[in-house]
């Protein structure tokens, strides 16, 4: 089992995954403008989320930016690939896309 860390330098990329591999993937976020981080493509047969989480950086005041951190778990070795998007839900307005292929 290994973990692999994903962040915005790794949108576009490949990366090769084994079953039982975590991926964590570290976004920028500011949530309180409306924008959130929201996955829109994983195929749960292949990947299961443990967990989603948002954390202040330490120099931000109440209501600042932090990180959105996603935890998944590899359950089988396939080809697929995940998507990501930084959006307002009620308006479909999206700042930002993240996407990732494995194998």
């Amino acid at each position: 089992m290994t973990t692999v860390t994903l962040t915005e330098n790794n949108n576009q990329k490949h990366i090769e995954i084994h079953v039982d591999d975590i991926i964590q993937i570290h976004l920028d976020e500011s949530p309180t403008t409306g924008y959130r981080w929201e996955i829109t493509e994983l195929n749960t047969n292949d990947m299961r989320v443990i967990s989603q989480d948002f954390k202040l950086h330490s120099n931000s005041g109440v209501g600042g930016g932090g990180k959105k951190m996603i935890q998944l778990k590899v359950l089988r070795k396939v080809s697929g690939r995940i998507k990501l998007e930084n959006r307002q839900p009620w308006s479909g307005d999206v700042y930002k896309r993240f996407e990732i292929s494995y194998s």
